[in-house]
């Protein structure tokens, strides 16, 4: 593919995360969200294995969601 047709590829990616949002189809809960605000507050030595955490939760629960 070219240039232009990527960028189309993109944006429409894009436009469609935006409809799914503005229409409450969210793929995180504020809950899951928050807990990447959390790592402001850890030490960090521990900040390598919290992200660890919170990815393999935040990826089970957007693979959860897209199955509903």
């Amino acid at each position: 593919p070219d240039q232009a047709s990527v960028l189309r590829l993109v944006g429409m990616n894009l436009k469609e995360i935006d409809d799914d949002w503005r229409a409450g189809r969210n793929y995180f809960q504020h809950e899951s969200m928050q807990m990447l605000q959390d790592l402001k507050s850890v030490p960090e030595k521990e900040k390598t294995s919290f992200l660890v955490n919170v990815m393999t939760d935040l990826s089970l629960e957007a693979q959860s969601n897209l199955h509903h």
